[in-house]
């Protein structure tokens, strides 16, 4: 191993994970001249984005304190970095994103008004697309609307059996 101090603060991973970081660690080091490594886990949402890596003097090890302060700051430039991201993006992708979203939202899990919504306003529509001009509903007790050629103008009259 190298004389420079290899700190990984992972505590949270598993000895696996955290042995690969060492061994990584390790290697950019002595890449680097000895520096002093540190690796900042970045998370959002739960969600493991990727890691901000800080190189240091050898003679100077990070303190944990220095540690911490670059772990808050990480996460609180997280999110307006995914901001941006996403603000980035083709419009296109945007569109289409936010389409797959929405119908997610529609056809999988929770959003029950949502659905709802979606149930009562295809009922109004379809009683809307039936009450059209010119065409009369199944059961007759709509309103239609025929015309009168002889004078050219229409009329609406109530068919019979209605609500």
């Amino acid at each position: 191993m190298s004389t420079a101090t290899v700190k990984s603060h992972l505590a949270a991973e598993a000895p696996v994970i955290d042995s690969v970081i060492t061994l990584a660690h390790r290697r950019l080091s002595e890449h680097q001249g000895d520096a002093c490594v540190l690796s900042i886990p970045l998370y959002l949402e739960g969600d493991s984005k990727g890691a901000l890596v800080l190189e240091g003097n050898p003679d100077v090890p990070f303190s944990d304190y220095q540690a911490g302060l670059c772990h808050s700051i990480a996460s609180l430039v997280m999110p307006a970095l995914e901001d941006k991201r996403l603000n980035d993006r083709a419009l296109l992708i945007k569109i289409l994103s936010s389409a797959k979203r929405q119908l997610g939202r529609l056809l999988g899990a929770g959003y029950l008004g949502r659905k709802l919504l979606f149930i009562y306003s295809h009922r109004q529509l379809s009683i809307i697309c039936r009450r059209a001009p010119g065409k009369r509903h199944p059961k007759g007790d709509s309103f239609t609307l025929r015309r009168l050629y002889s004078d050219g103008a229409s009329t609406c009259r109530r068919s019979g059996g209605g609500r």
